[in-house]
């Protein structure tokens, strides 16, 4: 016996003693604590503003924040995650000069992208009232200044430069609660008003933090970037990105267009109420993907296919840990948690709190082949995984939403999710065995 325990031993001492091991170790927990503090500002909010505002209130915010959630949709796809593939690939040495380039792209964009919005954006706040319109005028005003710091923060990742993205996020999340608090206090918490504050937070910290981003070796031969070249990489990388996120936003968002018809603001907001409960889970594995994405790259080159594959084992695993644990939580406390977020209100749903504990389950699945068949660019095969899921996931949403009315809502998504993980499943699985035979 004492022979093995020394072998034992010797294992465990080499095992801490593996820098690569406590390398990754430790950029995996920045990255998780720098998206629990991003992920947790948005959280936050959202249960503070269940918290304070009216129900019809919080509705009108849910709605236009949905709209939001396209802009941002648009955002990741042609320029924050072409920034996590291109950086590390093509501009690691001159970074600098990138970082100038993109956040020029991203006001060009996101200024046109805005004003596209405008009509169809009014059209829906139609069939509304007038605190709606204005806060969806504002909203889209606020959305490039908000936007800017989502882009900054996520250049820290190119270099694995994750400390400076954590304190970018901690500066974001004390500026956005403080004015929020604020505003709360002095009784001037509208809902119109909360996206200007956003605005206001985000860009200062992403303006303080833009000046602290450098490259890993001192730029001696810049080479000089073009806008051009940045738009016609990111959109030949994005565009199918863009129009999977189109569809996801959709089926994800869908309800809270359409539910005023069936019901009314008042469940919108209650709607939005429940899906901030198995948010945590979800961004602490859509953190896992943004370190996982660079990290497959690099061993896809380095070790091809199977380099790839162990990645994701690893990342299930990890997921599937932090995502049963989390729902077990949730479902076993659900009233509990319920009063101590809302001080009770929106239990009059609480039979879909199961529900609710599924998706992040079913998050960690899509994630994982997502992320596959990004590494693999691969990118028109997750828009068409989508098309199924959105489609389906629309068509079971409408039909239970007139035989069950607002409960059908969380069925629909239920049944996207699942369809999602299934076809991403196949599409990543063969697509690999491809790439493996090639």
């Amino acid at each position: 016996m004492l022979p093995k325990k020394k072998e034992i031993l010797n294992k465990l001492k080499t095992l801490v003693s593996n820098k690569k091991l406590l390398f990754w170790t430790k950029k995996s927990t920045l990255s998780i604590l720098d998206q629990g503090v991003f992920a947790g500002g948005n959280f936050l909010l959202n249960l503070l503003l269940a918290r304070w505002l009216k129900p019809e209130d919080y509705g009108v915010f849910a709605l236009t924040y949905a709209i939001f959630l396209l802009l941002t949709a648009f955002h990741n796809s042609v320029l924050v995650e072409p920034v996590s593939v291109f950086g590390p690939k093509k501009y690691l040495n001159n970074l600098i000069e990138y970082k100038k380039n993109i956040v020029a792209v991203h006001f060009f964009l996101m200024t046109i992208f805005s004003i596209l919005l405008c009509l169809p954006a009014f059209l829906i706040t139609h069939f509304y009232f007038i605190e709606l319109k204005r806060t969806m005028l504002y909203m889209l005003l606020s959305a490039p200044f908000i936007l800017f710091f989502y882009l900054i923060r996520k250049t820290f990742y190119i270099n694995l430069n994750l400390r400076k993205a954590l304190f970018s996020s901690l500066l974001n999340l004390f500026l956005i609660m403080g004015l929020v608090y604020i505003m709360y206090k002095k009784e001037t918490l509208l809902v119109e008003f909360i996206f200007p504050a956003l605005a206001i937070a985000s860009f200062f910290s992403g303006l303080l933090f833009s000046f602290n981003i450098k490259s890993i070796k001192k730029e001696i031969n810049v080479v000089n970037i073009e806008n051009k070249t940045i738009i016609k990489e990111n959109w030949k990388y994005g565009k199918w990105i863009l129009a999977t996120s189109s569809l996801t936003w959709l089926s994800g968002n869908f309800y809270y267009i359409i539910l005023p018809f069936w019901v009314g603001l008042s469940e919108v907001g209650a709607l939005r109420a429940y899906l901030n409960l198995p948010l945590p889970a979800i961004h602490v594995i859509t953190a896992l993907s943004a370190l996982f994405i660079p990290l497959m790259s690099k061993h896809l080159h380095e070790k091809g296919i199977q380099g790839v594959f162990k990645d994701i084992k690893i990342f299930l695993f990890i997921g599937f840990f932090l995502s049963v644990v989390f729902s077990l939580l949730l479902v076993l406390f659900d009233k509990e948690i319920l009063f101590l977020l809302y001080k009770g209100k929106y239990e009059n749903y609480i039979n879909m709190i199961f529900i609710v504990a599924l998706l992040p389950l079913l998050n960690v699945l899509i994630q994982a082949f997502a992320s596959v068949l990004r590494v693999l660019e691969k990118t028109k095969y997750i828009f068409h995984c989508y098309i199924f899921s959105s489609i389906g996931g629309l068509v079971v949403g409408v039909i239970l939403l007139e035989i069950l009315g607002f409960e059908g809502a969380f069925w629909g998504m239920l049944v996207s999710y699942m369809i999602s993980a299934g076809v991403l499943f196949i599409s990543s699985y063969y697509s690999g065995i491809r790439k493996k035979n090639d």
